[in-house]
C-alpha cells in the first residue's frame, strides 16, 4: 500500500514539474530557453503517460517556440484532444482556416509515428477535413468523372477506388492530400467514404462557418472567451470603483500583514525595476495560491489576445501581451497598495487580478484621453503643437495606448536599439504624467482665456501679419513673451508681432546695459508683475505653472541673446523662436 502511495506521490510531483516547464507565464522558467525546457521535460520519468495531461495552450506554445520539426518526440505522446487543440490554435487566422498550416501538422504527425496522424484526423471536425479537400480538389463519383482531364489538372483516385479527385497538377501539397486520405481510410473506411461523398455537395464557405463555430466553443473551454467578454477588461471602471476596491482590501487587512514582506530568492535577482507582479510570482511558494495567480494571469493574456484579434499561435505576440498585462497589473497593484497601506500579497488575495488590471487601465486611459484632447486643442490653430519640443514629445507619448514616456539618456546608452518611447511602468511615471497634463492644461487654458487662443487665432488681425509658413513654428513661449513685451511697451494686451523699433526699445528695457547679453533682474520682476495682472483669477497652483513658464521663457531668451556675437543687433534670425517679430 505504501509503495502505491509513494508511486502516486512521485507521479504527482512529475506532473507538477511538467506543468511548470510548459508554463510560459511562470517567471521562474522564463529565463530558460524553449530548447532547455523541452530537454528537461523529456527527461521527466513517465513522460509518455504524463504528456496527455498537460494543458493544451501551454503545450502548444512550447512546441511552437521549439519548432515543429524539433518537437516530434514530444508530439509522439500527444492525445487526440491535444492534437485538436493544436489545430484550433495554430491553423486559423481570425475566422479563416489555413490549409497549409493543417497539412504541416499532418506532416509532422506522420513523422511522430503511426498513431499520431490517426489521432490528429480522428480528433478534428470532419468539416475541416472536407474543407481541406475541397480547397484543393473537385470530388467526383468514379462512375461519373469526366473522361477528359483539362490542361494543368491532375487526378487522384481514392483508396477504395470509388471517388476521383481532380486538382492542380502543380499543387505542392498534392502528395500530402493523398497521405491525409490514406490516414482517413486506414482509420475508418466508412468515414472516408462519407467524407468524400459529402465533398461532392457541400460548399466550402458553409463547412468553414460550421467548423469555426465548433472551434469558438472549444477555445472558450481552453480559456479564450468570446469577444464581448474579452473586451470587458479594457473598459474603464465606473466612478467610485477604486474606493470600493480599496475598501475590500482594507477589510482583509490585519495588523500583522499590512507591511510588504521583503523579497528574496528569484525575485531579488530580477532587480528592483522589474514589474511588481513578476517579483511577487517569483517569490510565492509553490501551491494553490501561486497556481491560481498564474492561471488568472494566463486568462488575462488570453482575453487581450482575443480582444485585439491577434494570432493565437504567435509566441512573440503572446510574450508582448504578457509583458503588457504584467506591467499594467503591477501599476494597479502599486496604486492599491498606496491607497490601502497593504502589502502586495494582501491586495492580490483580496481582489481578482482582472480588477487590479482594470484599475490601471482606467487610470492610464484617463492620461491617454486628456493628452489627446490637449494636443487637439493646442494644435488645431496652426497644425503643429505650440508647446516646446520636449513637452510635445511627452504629450504625444501620453496620448498613445498604452501611454508612454521618452527614454532617458541613460536608457538610450544602455540599449543598443532603444525605443524612443516606452510604456509607463511605475507610479512615479504615472504621477509625472499627471503633473505634465496639469501644467499643459493650465498653460493652454491661460492662453485660451487671456489671449483668445483658438482655432482661428492665427487669422486674427494682430497675428495675420505673420507669414503663413511661420504659423507651425509659433510656440507658447514666443506668444507669452510677446504679450508681456506689448504690455511693457504700452501697446495693450495683445500678441501683435514686434517691429524693429519695438525690439530696440525692448532691448533697452530688457538688458543690464548696452551690449550686455544678460536680462536685467529688474526686468524679470517687472515681467512677473505684469504676468500677475494678466493671470488674475487663477488658483495658486495654476499661477505657479504660468510663472514658472515665464521664467523658463526668459531663460530661453537670455540663452538666445548669449549666442549672438558681441554688439550684434538682435533680429528675427536670432529671436524668432522666442519672440514674434515682423519680417
Amino acid at each position: 500500500m505504501k509503495d502505491e502511495e509513494d508511486s502516486q506521490a512521485l507521479q504527482n510531483d512529475n506532473r507538477a514539474e511538467l506543468a511548470r516547464l510548459v508554463n510560459p507565464f511562470d517567471p521562474r522558467v522564463q529565463a530558460m530557453s524553449a530548447t532547455e525546457r523541452l530537454r528537461s521535460l523529456l527527461d521527466v520519468p513517465g513522460i509518455e503517460r504524463l504528456i496527455p495531461t498537460l494543458p493544451i495552450p501551454e503545450l502548444f506554445l512550447l512546441i511552437h517556440d521549439v519548432g515543429l520539426d524539433d518537437s516530434v518526440e514530444l508530439l509522439r505522446y500527444a492525445s487526440p484532444e491535444q492534437w485538436a487543440g493544436f489545430v484550433d490554435l495554430g491553423c486559423w487566422q481570425r475566422d479563416n482556416f489555413t490549409i497549409e498550416y493543417f497539412t504541416r501538422y499532418h506532416s509532422i504527425a506522420s513523422e511522430a509515428g503511426s498513431l499520431a496522424p490517426r489521432r490528429l484526423i480522428e480528433a478534428i471536425d470532419p468539416e475541416l477535413i472536407a474543407l481541406s479537400i475541397l480547397r484543393r480538389a473537385s470530388v467526383f463519383d468514379a462512375r461519373e468523372a469526366p473522361e477528359d482531364i483539362p490542361d494543368g489538372r491532375a487526378r487522384m483516385i481514392s483508396p477504395d477506388g470509388l471517388f476521383v479527385l481532380e486538382l492542380d497538377e502543380g499543387d505542392p501539397n498534392r502528395l500530402m492530400l493523398g497521405k491525409i486520405l490514406d490516414t482517413i481510410y486506414s482509420a475508418d473506411v466508412d468515414r472516408g467514404r462519407q467524407l468524400l461523398q459529402a465533398c461532392r455537395f457541400e460548399l466550402p464557405s458553409q463547412l468553414e462557418e460550421t467548423a469555426y463555430q465548433f472551434r469558438t466553443a472549444r477555445l472558450e473551454e481552453l480559456g479564450f472567451p468570446p469577444l464581448e467578454e474579452a473586451a470587458a477588461i479594457e473598459a474603464p471602471l465606473p466612478r467610485g470603483a477604486r474606493a470600493q476596491l480599496v475598501a475590500r482590501v482594507r477589510a482583509e487587512t490585519s495588523a500583522e500583514n499590512t507591511s510588504t514582506r521583503p523579497f528574496s530568492g528569484t525575485a531579488m535577482s530580477l532587480g528592483p525595476h522589474s514589474p511588481l507582479l513578476l517579483r511577487v510570482l517569483s517569490d510565492l511558494p509553490d501551491g494553490p495560491r501561486r497556481d491560481k495567480l498564474l492561471a488568472a494571469l494566463r486568462y488575462l493574456v488570453n482575453r487581450r489576445m482575443v480582444f485585439r484579434g491577434l494570432d493565437l499561435s504567435d509566441s512573440e505576440l503572446i510574450t508582448n501581451e504578457t509583458k503588457h498585462v504584467v506591467r499594467t497589473t503591477s501599476l494597479g497593484l502599486l496604486a492599491l497598495m498606496a491607497d490601502s497601506n497593504a502589502g502586495a500579497e494582501v491586495v492580490l488575495a483580496s481582489l481578482q487580478l482582472d480588477e487590479i488590471y482594470r484599475l490601471a487601465v482606467t487610470q492610464l486611459a484617463a492620461l491617454t484621453r486628456e493628452a489627446g484632447q490637449i494636443l487637439d486643442r493646442a494644435s488645431a490653430p496652426i497644425g503643429a503643437s505650440p508647446f516646446d519640443a520636449a513637452t510635445t514629445e511627452k504629450l504625444e507619448g501620453l496620448s498613445m495606448r498604452p501611454p508612454r514616456r521618452p527614454v532617458t539618456e541613460e536608457e538610450r546608452r544602455d540599449s543598443s536599439a532603444p525605443d524612443l518611447l516606452v510604456p509607463l511602468a511605475t507610479l512615479d511615471e504615472v504621477r509625472a504624467g499627471e503633473r505634465l497634463l496639469f501644467e499643459a492644461r493650465t498653460l493652454l487654458s491661460f492662453f485660451e482665456q487671456r489671449f483668445d487662443w483658438g482655432p482661428e487665432r492665427m487669422q486674427a488681425p494682430d497675428l495675420a501679419v505673420l507669414p503663413a509658413e511661420t504659423h507651425p513654428m509659433v510656440r507658447f513661449t514666443a506668444l507669452l513673451l510677446t504679450g508681456i513685451a506689448n504690455v511693457l511697451l504700452d501697446r495693450g494686451r495683445d500678441l501683435a508681432p514686434l517691429e524693429g523699433a519695438d525690439v530696440a526699445d525692448m532691448m533697452d528695457m530688457l538688458l543690464e546695459g548696452r551690449g550686455a547679453r544678460r536680462i536685467d533682474p529688474n526686468f524679470r520682476r517687472r515681467a512677473m508683475d505684469q504676468l500677475t495682472g494678466i493671470a488674475g483669477g487663477l488658483e495658486d497652483r495654476e499661477r505657479e505653472v504660468i510663472s514658472r513658464f515665464l521664467a523658463t521663457g526668459l531663460d530661453e531668451l537670455q540663452a538666445t541673446l548669449g549666442r549672438l556675437p558681441p554688439d550684434a543687433a538682435p533680429d528675427a534670425r536670432f529671436l524668432g523662436d522666442v519672440l514674434l517679430l515682423l519680417p
